[in-house]
C-alpha cells in the first residue's frame, strides 16, 4: 500500500450549492504541490453535476484557475493530482478585458460576445 496524505475538498451540493468539506487521500508525492496550492490561497472545489460527472477545480475563491470534468469514481483522485501537477497558482490570472454586457441592449451583448470569441481565437496556437 502506497503512502498518502489527506487533502481537503470543498464540495458544493445540489440543488442550492450548500458547502460540505470532504477529506480525500492523495498520493504522498502530491503533498508538496498541495501545500504550494494552499500557500497561494487556493483550494480544491468539487461539484457533482446532474450528468453524474464531477467538476473539479483549483479555485482562488473568485476564479477557477484549473478545471477537470471526470466521471464520478476513482478518476476523481487522479484528476485532483493532475490539477496539482498543472500548477495553476504559477499562472497569472487572465485579464481578458471583459465587461459585463448590457443584456437589454442586444447590440452591446453581441459586440461583447464577438470580442470574447476573437480573444479565444487569438489564444489558439
Amino acid at each position: 500500500m502506497s503512502k498518502t496524505f489527506t487533502a481537503s475538498v470543498v464540495q458544493f451540493l445540489r440543488p442550492n450549492g450548500r458547502i460540505r468539506y470532504e477529506a480525500v487521500d492523495l498520493p504522498i508525492e502530491a503533498e508538496e504541490l498541495y501545500k504550494l496550492m494552499q500557500k497561494a490561497g487556493m483550494r480544491f472545489e468539487a461539484e457533482k453535476l446532474s450528468t453524474g460527472q464531477v467538476s473539479l477545480t483549483i479555485s482562488d475563491r473568485e476564479n477557477d484557475r484549473a478545471i477537470r470534468l471526470v466521471p464520478n469514481g476513482p478518476q476523481v483522485l487522479e484528476a485532483l493530482v493532475e490539477l496539482l501537477e498543472a500548477r495553476p497558482w504559477e499562472d497569472e490570472p487572465e485579464d481578458d478585458e471583459f465587461e459585463e454586457p448590457d443584456y437589454h441592449d442586444h447590440e452591446s451583448w453581441v459586440e461583447q460576445m464577438e470580442h470574447r470569441l476573437d480573444m479565444d481565437e487569438d489564444a489558439k496556437p
